[in-house]
């Protein structure tokens, strides 16, 4: 008797787990508190590409297993879930998102809630900046902002990304966007440590970049500093290490291959009788180190917040390298009830050496050189200079391109703003603000004229190059609202 009704329960048990397995088609409606039907919800079955959107009626239908669970999601009302247990018929009741729709974005003009915004904004917050393994703020936009392209340069450590807004508007001019930082006007922002940054607002459209005029054609950037809160201190402390390699190495000529075809195509020099592989000698891991440490609170009246951190980006190429130290400071103080001053500051000193990438084979082109490069030759001659390509007219091997010149820059950026707000009633109020942007580069090259081709050409290379910029604003507003 035991063992039928044992065999019984497992039998049902098997019909169970055979009936939740199968699909079955769900239909329903989704509407919001007033009852009123929610077009274009995105209906999704949880851990899987499956799902559907609501017509206009609220409506919808689509395939899942028995067991499933759905989520609901709608801009401006609360994401929710909810299981299928085995239901064909679920209707949904979606409520608000009042944080949502009551978050304040920063635009050219001052702030605003998303639900009174009526231009063409995205914006970035902070949660999209954590944890991602960048030494470029600006790269944490792609594929965050409709209508943005963002293209890296190159894969170099230090390199720059290119912003279009809507698409290009030149075709010889720069149609890079403008960026302000806290108030600032910059023609770039690279140079910010991301994990400093509360918000990225992206303005799009003319109107909403009107306020800056001409210099603000191809898009604004506003990018917003964090800043202190009235609460207890708070300490932070960020660390992050990666690494890079190349995905996989291309199939080029072995030494016997080389002679071969060099053979047939009636040369009887080859260079030598090795067997270099250059994507080996050449290519390495790059690594990644981050570290930021941080301190913010309050005090009576007042807000502060800083920072400092390092970031050092190795190139998968050697020896180029990115080191950069970075500081930030945000705070403000109410002096009394009607005046009130804010200071705000941010210094990044940084050094990098640069390879040449593909500018052309016989004057930089290290990754090109990998894979052009023959194999029967080593990377030095006897007497200590780097190889030459043989039957090439004296190019360099990759290596004596990568190491063979000294390739270095030294950047220092400060910008700086303070300013002071006297609140004359509720409704009028007089801010007068000075900011500075200053950006100090120094370039140099130098190549002996022993160890390379190119610098026995020349008898020796020597380049340097100063740049300093200095830009002072001074701003008084008078605003009544």
């Amino acid at each position: 008797m035991n063992k039928k009704i044992t065999l019984l329960a497992a039998m049902i048990l098997c019909f169970m787990s055979y009936a939740m397995a199968q699909e079955i088609t769900i239909t329903g409606q989704v509407k919001d508190q007033q009852g009123l039907p929610l077009p274009g919800v995105s209906v999704r079955v949880k851990g899987t590409n499956l799902g559907a959107s609501t017509e206009s009626n609220g409506a919808f239908q689509l395939k899942a297993k028995a067991d499933a669970i759905l989520t609901f999601s709608f801009i401006g009302f609360k994401t929710i879930e909810e299981p299928v247990n085995n239901r064909t018929t679920i209707n949904i009741s979606l409520s608000e998102d009042n944080n949502k729709l009551n978050e304040v974005i920063v635009v050219g003009y001052g702030t605003t809630t998303k639900k009174d915004l009526t231009t063409a904004v995205v914006s970035v917050s902070s949660k999209d900046l954590e944890n991602q393994p960048i030494t470029n703020p600006l790269q944490a936009i792609q594929g965050r902002a409709a209508g943005v392209q963002v293209t890296s340069q190159s894969g170099k450590p230090g390199a720059g990304v290119a912003i279009s807004i809507r698409g290009n508007t030149s075709i010889t001019a720069s149609n890079s966007p403008l960026y302000v930082i806290d108030g600032v006007v910059s023609r770039d922002a690279s140079f910010i440590n991301a994990n400093d940054i509360e918000s990225m607002t992206i303005l799009k459209d003319a109107s909403a970049a009107a306020i800056y005029g001409s210099s603000g054609a191809n898009g604004v950037v506003l990018i917003t500093t964090k800043k202190g809160s009235a609460s207890k201190l708070q300490i932070g402390f960020n660390a992050f290490t990666g690494f890079s390699n190349f995905w996989r190495s291309q199939d080029v000529l072995n030494r016997d291959q080389y002679i071969s075809l060099m053979t047939e195509l009636g040369y009887t020099t080859f260079g030598g009788n090795l067997n270099t592989d250059w994507q080996k000698e050449t290519f390495g891991t790059g690594t990644q180190n981050q570290y930021q440490a941080s301190i913010s609170g309050g005090i009576k009246g007042g807000q502060y917040y800083f920072s400092a951190g390092y970031q050092q980006d190795k190139g998968v190429v050697a020896p180029a390298k990115l080191d950069r130290i970075t500081a930030n400071f945000n705070g403000s103080q109410s002096i009394t009830k009607w005046l009130k001053l804010t200071g705000n500051a941010v210094l990044t000193s940084s050094k990098s050496i640069d390879v040449g990438d593909n500018s052309s084979v016989s004057r930089g082109g290290v990754i090109l050189g990998a894979l052009t490069t023959p194999p029967t030759i080593g990377i030095f001659e006897p007497n200590g200079q780097y190889t030459t390509i043989p039957n090439a007219g004296g190019w360099d091997n990759p290596l004596a391109l990568a190491f063979g010149s000294d390739n270095k820059t030294k950047n220092l950026r400060f910008i700086g703003a303070f300013s002071a707000q006297a609140n004359i009633n509720k409704d009028l109020y007089f801010k007068s603000s000075i900011s500075t942007n200053v950006n100090r580069s120094d370039y140099s090259y130098y190549t002996d004229n022993f160890l390379t081709t190119y610098g026995r050409q020349e008898r020796g290379v020597e380049r340097a190059n100063e740049t300093r910029d200095y830009v002072w604003l001074n701003e008084n507003i008078l605003n009544y609202t």
